[in-house]
């Protein structure tokens, strides 16, 4: 969705955001994304719990 069209129906959009995320464009590229704040969340959770699993696989690649 275009910023600017974004912009003129907000409430709208961030209606859509509780259910799917919402690409915002500028100049015809992504530039943001909205997202629910439980989706953020959980998304958040996901990135930490993948970086858990990477530090450890590295750490046990060391001691071998």
């Amino acid at each position: 969705m275009n910023i600017s069209a974004a912009r003129e129906s907000l409430p709208d959009v961030v209606e859509l955001a509780r259910t799917e995320a919402v690409f915002l464009e500028r100049y015809g590229r992504r530039a943001a994304v909205l997202v629910s704040p439980e989706r953020y969340e959980k998304l958040l959770a996901a990135l930490e719990d993948a970086e858990d699993v990477a530090a450890f696989d590295a750490a046990m690649a060391e001691e071998d």
